[in-house]
């Protein structure tokens, strides 16, 4: 959650340990372990967001949530789909030939993968539930950059996706 953001690696969210990881100058928000620094794919995690969390870190209180994780996820998410579209496979989190860092696996390549593994959502939301969720991609919209930018609706899609699997999402 947000009062961990300084705590764990901001990609593998292990315990960022003092002399094993380093926090990121520019967003103030994140920390890479050592191991994640160290890797390409891992950095373009990062470098992707990172101009999106500094925004949201210096943004005013009242524009921003009061927890992000969620809209954090939602960013994250909505990146990496656009990473997939707009940039060559050399340029990808993970290689063509399935490389990415340290010695697990990854789940998915792409993310049509991640929404293969996700139950598809309701037809019917509750109201409640769907209104939080526009508002949270329209928060969204507001932190990510022009160049990464899709629908309000294929971002409540995402989050929806997100809700039918189990995730515990924070508006």
């Amino acid at each position: 959650n947000d009062s961990c953001t300084r705590a764990h690696c901001c990609v593998c969210l292990c315990l960022a340990l003092p002399g094993q990881s380093s926090g990121c100058s520019k967003c103030g928000m994140a920390v890479l372990c050592t191991r994640c620094a160290s890797s390409r794919g891992a950095t373009l995690v990062h470098a992707d967001e990172c101009a999106a969390l500094k925004r949201l870190q210096t943004a005013m209180a009242s524009d921003r949530p009061a927890d992000s994780r969620s809209l954090r996820l939602l960013m994250r998410l909505v990146l990496w789909q656009w990473r997939c579209s707009s940039h060559p496979s050399s340029q990808q989190y993970v290689t063509a030939d399935g490389e990415w860092w340290g010695s697990g696996d990854v789940s998915g390549d792409e993310p049509d993968d991640l929404c293969s593994l996700a139950a598809p959502a309701n037809d019917e939301l509750p109201q409640e539930l769907a209104h939080d969720f526009l508002h949270m991609a329209q928060q969204a919209r507001f932190f990510l950059g022009t160049e990464c930018r899709t629908g309000l609706q294929t971002m409540v899609a995402l989050l929806a996706r997100m809700y039918c699997n189990s995730l515990t999402l924070y508006g």
